[in-house]
């Protein structure tokens, strides 16, 4: 019996990193600077989600620029607080690669990923 609940808790452990794991990793996503001569003006909207965060942003193109980011809605456990700044930065940067906020790194990154996949349909028009 000894042998067989050493095994049964490795297996669970092993379940256990692999569910764990996943979740700590860098989204792997293409963000970046803004190439605005291809942007057509207008207001987008996308949705990211990266467990336990989603967040629904919109961005406004204006003359080719990111002129405004809006985080219309966000799911997050203590992330609120880098709905503000990381909209922000994106607008000052024109980037969606900018820095993540202190305590909140998965927010900021699923916001910067919706802000992306919005940019992304600026582009498509």
């Amino acid at each position: 019996m000894t042998t067989t609940r050493r095994l049964l808790a490795a297996v669970i452990a092993l379940l256990a990193v692999g569910i764990v794991l996943p979740g700590c990793a860098s989204p792997q996503m293409a963000r970046g600077p803004v190439l605005s001569k291809n942007l057509a003006d207008g207001v987008y909207r996308a949705t990211s989600f990266q467990f336990p965060n989603r967040a629904v942003v919109e961005v406004t193109i204006e003359k080719q620029r990111v002129e405004a980011v809006r985080v219309v809605s966000h799911w997050a456990g203590m992330g609120y607080k880098a709905e503000g700044p990381v909209s922000q930065r994106i607008v000052e940067k024109q980037s969606t690669q900018v820095d993540a906020v202190t305590g909140a790194t998965n927010s900021s990154q699923t916001i910067m990923k919706a802000a992306q996949k919005a940019i992304e349909k600026a582009y498509a028009k």
